[in-house]
């Protein structure tokens, strides 16, 4: 007698056999990818509201105060949430700066000081630990969640001479 895969469906023949066993194994990953994919991405209709930094310019060594309004619906995070900010340059690794608890609602604020020896230009705050981190999407159609500062050149310390 001729073996049997998954009974009928194969007939006995080891093509067919072999057919089926591959279209089943293709629909469950089709199933699996979109299952994880629902329980990894969260609901995108309620993400914290974009953080802002007070002021938008300092030099190294300063104090910027970093914020959010919170989430921009009724969701509430977990108790004791805590996001990391972070400085981040391109080229460069990232210096965690500060942790800071967050609100039910999403709000948050935090001072910051810019890291000494900071070059002018522009820096990253990224703000992890949100919503905003479960985006696992390759193809760079994610946002991030943080802030650009303007990092200030140093005062000029040519100094005046009088007669």
């Amino acid at each position: 007698m001729p073996p049997q895969c998954f009974g009928r469906a194969c007939a006995g023949s080891p093509r067919r056999c072999a057919a089926t066993v591959v279209g089943l194994a293709t629909a469950l990953l089709i199933v699996a990818g979109v299952v994880a994919c629902g329980l990894t991405y969260t609901d995108r209709s309620c993400l914290p509201e974009l953080p802002e930094v007070h002021p938008t310019s300092a030099r190294a060594g300063e104090a910027v105060a970093v914020s959010s309004a919170g989430l921009g619906c009724d969701r509430r995070l977990p108790a004791g949430t805590i996001y990391r900010v972070s400085a981040e340059r391109a080229g460069a690794a990232g210096v965690e700066l500060a942790t800071v608890p967050v609100a039910r609602d999403g709000r948050f604020q935090v001072t910051v000081r810019i890291p000494p020896g900071t070059g002018p230009g522009r820096l990253y705050l990224e703000i992890s630990g949100s919503l905003y981190d479960d985006c696992k999407d390759t193809a760079s159609s994610c946002v991030g969640y943080g802030v650009l500062l303007t990092v200030l050149p140093p005062p000029s310390s040519s100094t005046t001479i009088r007669p």
